[in-house]
């Protein structure tokens, strides 16, 4: 299942509204703290829930915080970002997205082809 471009679009004007419109990444895949290169491509993103918003919504860890902001100014800065949870499909070389949805759409949207993740067993 690809973007949802509309989600894509949603991610590049907070990109804009970051100072980051000319951001250009220097490798295919952001720092991070762990995890392995997976081409962002073989990636299918989870939905979000009718009335759940995309972005731009507080961190529930940590007060104050717009959790999308932090992720770029993360990125801008060359601070390493935790590593997406992936469900493998079995049989296939697809991957589902677990965790990771704010880290996942901005950085397709900044440009990269890769991101850092480890694996988890829950049930696809």
């Amino acid at each position: 299942m690809p973007i949802d471009p509309m989600v894509l679009d949603e991610a590049r004007a907070l990109i804009v509204k970051a100072g980051l419109a000319d951001f250009k990444p220097s490798s295919a895949a952001p720092a991070s703290t762990s995890g392995r290169p997976i081409p962002i491509a073989l990636i299918d993103p989870a939905r979000r829930s009718v009335g759940t918003p995309n972005f731009d919504k507080p961190d529930p860890d940590r007060p104050g915080v717009i959790r999308s902001a932090s992720i770029l100014l993360a990125i801008r800065d060359r601070i390493p970002l935790p590593p997406l949870l992936l469900i493998h499909r079995p049989g296939e070389q697809r991957y589902r997205l677990w965790e990771g949805f704010h880290r996942f759409h901005l950085c397709a949207a900044l440009g990269y082809t890769h991101m850092h993740a480890e694996f988890t067993t829950a049930e696809y």
